[in-house]
Formats: C-alpha cells, sequence, structure tokens
C-alpha cells in the first residue's frame, strides 16, 4: 500500500510520462522513464529511509482546479508574478514582461498544494510560425478557490 502511495504522488509530480519501468528491491523503488520533456533513460530512486517523509500528511500533494479570468498581449511591462486575495480566492497573475513580437503564449501546466502553498507550474511558449512584429506584453490572470500563499515556477 505504501508503494502505491509513493507511485501516484510520483506520478502526479510528474505528469505523464511515457516508457515507465518500476523497479523493486529490498531498500529502494527504481523509476526508469522516458519522456519527451525530461533527458531521457532519468533514474529516480526513492529510498525507504525518505518514503515515510513523502508520505508525511504535511506533504500530501493535491492537484488545484483554477479559472481563467483574463488574459492577452497587453499586462505590464516587467517581467513579474504575483497574486492577491478576493472573496476567499486567490488570484494569480502571470506577466511575461516585453516581448519582441506577438505569439507568446502562456500554458499553465499545473497548480498543486503543497503544505498551504499553491505552486503555479507554467510554460513559456514562444510563436511557432511568422508573428506580427510588433511589441507585446503577454499575461494570464488565474483564479483558485481559497487562500494560499502561491510559488511561480517556469518549465522550460
Amino acid at each position: 500500500m505504501k508503494y502505491l502511495i509513493v507511485l501516484l504522488i510520483f506520478l502526479l509530480l510528474t505528469g505523464c510520462v511515457n516508457n515507465t519501468t518500476i523497479e523493486k528491491n529490498n531498500n529502494s523503488i527504481i523509476y526508469n522513464y522516458n519522456n519527451k520533456d525530461i533527458n531521457k533513460n532519468t533514474t529516480i530512486t526513492i529510498n525507504n529511509t525518505i518514503k515515510n517523509d513523502i508520505i508525511s500528511k504535511k506533504n500530501i500533494v493535491k492537484n488545484l482546479s483554477y479559472k481563467i479570468l483574463s488574459f492577452g498581449y497587453w499586462g505590464e511591462k516587467e517581467k513579474r508574478n504575483y497574486y492577491y486575495y478576493k472573496d476567499n480566492k486567490t488570484i494569480i497573475v502571470i506577466n511575461l514582461g516585453e516581448k519582441p513580437s506577438g505569439g507568446y503564449k502562456i500554458k499553465v501546466l499545473n497548480i498543486t498544494l503543497i503544505n498551504n502553498t499553491a505552486n503555479v507550474y507554467y510554460r513559456v511558449v514562444p510563436p511557432k510560425d511568422f508573428a506580427i512584429t510588433v511589441i507585446t506584453y503577454p499575461y494570464i490572470k488565474l483564479e483558485i478557490n481559497g487562500i494560499y500563499k502561491v510559488e511561480f515556477h517556469e518549465v522550460r
């Protein structure tokens, strides 16, 4: 049962993976997987000595749902992320700052709750094709239910 909980937490933290193999021996669980966003053949080992820390009540990971309030190309000039509270909700704002053309997007990958802190994982997606040459300021504004401290994590 403990190994199942560790596996579920691991999958929540890493998202979908391809070609995953799991090896179990007396002192550790070893995950081998290939993923296009992670270096090939990455191996992660979770030892029994730290397994109990991962499963402790303080470190339970929960995915939070969110609502997009607004997004666009005319945010703030400076790259900065911030949050504030309104009506028992946490409002999250991600500003990319000045970009040299249109077509830049902010893709929110996941928002997880760990120790009453909402961790926002996002990726900046540059334009794939020709984009208009105009200075833009891409932003996105999100809302989550509850009052949380927020940490931002740009995934490259």
